[in-house]
C-alpha cells in the first residue's frame, strides 16, 4: 500500500501515505468508513477489519464501476459448475 501512497501523493513510500490512498479510493466509490478500520494497509494485521456488509457493498460497487474495466471479465455464475457436471 504504500508504493500506491507514493505514487498517489508523491514522495517516499511509507504506511500512513498508503493507508490515506486507501481509504481515499474507497470513500471515492462511496464506501462510509464506519465499515472498515485499516491501520497499516497490508490487509494481515488483527487492526484492519471491515465489516462484511461493506465488503459486499465494496465488491458490487467495483464490479459496476466502469473504471474497474470488468465488462470483459463477467462469467455466468453457473459456467464452472457447469463444466464440472459435464466433465
Amino acid at each position: 500500500m504504500g508504493a500506491a501512497g507514493a505514487e498517489t501523493y508523491g514522495g517516499s513510500a511509507n504506511t500512513a501515505k498508503g493507508v490515506r490512498a486507501l481509504r481515499d479510493a474507497l470513500t471515492d466509490l462511496g464506501v462510509p468508513s464506519s465499515g472498515y478500520s485499516s491501520a497499516n494497509g497490508s490487509g494481515l494485521g488483527h487492526q484492519n477489519r471491515v465489516a462484511p456488509a461493506t465488503m459486499a457493498d465494496l465488491l458490487r460497487k467495483l464490479y459496476f464501476d466502469p473504471r474497474v474495466g470488468t465488462s470483459g471479465a463477467r462469467v455466468p455464475p453457473r459456467a464452472t459448475v457447469t463444466r464440472r457436471a459435464t466433465a
